[in-house]
């Protein structure tokens, strides 16, 4: 790593809910970062399981352990978490999710090269019960860089836990919405809204993270998950046009009929 990139100071917001059984791994993914000046911001909603006691047994000065109630809403604890934060760059990482020890080195060293940059995003792997997924997310062809907002508005494609971005970036863009009606979906929003303000990019051709696939991921129905990524694309459609919000609502339409069609038809033999 550089000297440029090791004086900066990261802070890691990670909200928490009754996620003892996966919090340890997560929190120790941090504190083998192999850029070590983070402070780890950990804003938990009361859980009322082993949560406390497993993060005072790590006993590293540079956790920060927090309390909040956001009543349903993880958008209002990692807005908490943001506004706790010293450094001058934030990155978000799910109590449930894994870091690669250079996560937080690869994504500073983009910062470096290119000073406009305002996020930037990584590639993951899927974990199901210890099992690591071959695949690497997305595909290397969907990383696009630089203005991203027209690719970033018909597919979705950066997961919270591999960003990384300028603390000013995110005063700027006005944090997380803590409306409801965007539970599940304000990660994308606020994504979409630093696309149109500046440059974003993908940290490295490999993965930097894994991301946890358990039945107590916030699950939403077909129709829901429709109603809220067509939400969406209409909140952005005068920024977008009307021909790219037409091609989005047939892109989402078709990517909830896919995930029907897959699960109905069963494993394969």
């Amino acid at each position: 790593m550089t000297a440029n990139s090791e004086s900066k100071l990261v802070s890691v917001v990670m909200p928490a809910y009754n996620h003892a059984r996966f919090i340890g791994q997560a929190i120790e993914s941090v504190l083998q970062q192999t850029h070590g000046n983070f402070e780890l911001i950990i804003v938990d909603n009361f859980s009322t399981d082993d949560t406390a006691d497993l993060v005072a047994a790590c006993g590293d000065p540079r956790i920060k352990y927090v309390k909040f109630a956001n009543k349903g809403i993880v958008a209002a604890s990692r807005n908490y978490g943001i506004r706790l934060a010293r450094g001058a760059y934030v990155a978000f990482l799910d109590s449930d999710d894994l870091w690669l020890p250079e996560k937080l080195e690869k994504q500073l060293e983009v910062f470096d090269s290119a000073a406009e940059t305002a996020m930037v995003y990584s590639r993951y792997k899927t974990i199901t019960e210890g099992a690591v997924s071959e695949q690497v997310l997305p595909a290397a062809f969907r990383c696009p860089g630089g203005d991203i907002f027209e690719a970033l508005y018909l597919k979705h494609f950066i997961a919270c836990s591999g960003v990384m971005v300028k603390k000013s970036v995110l005063e700027q863009a006005g944090l997380f919405d803590e409306s409801p009606a965007l539970v599940a979906a304000e990660d994308t929003d606020l994504w979409l809204r630093i696309a149109l303000a500046g440059q974003i990019r993908c940290s490295s051709e490999f993965y930097l993270f894994l991301y946890r696939i358990h039945p107590t991921n916030l699950s939403r129905g077909y129709w829901k998950k429709y109603k809220l990524d067509l939400g969406l694309a209409a909140k952005y459609r005068k920024k977008a046009g009307f021909f790219r919000f037409g091609a989005a609502a047939m892109l989402i339409s078709l990517s909830i009929l896919k995930q029907k069609l897959e699960e109905s038809s069963g494993p394969r033999l």
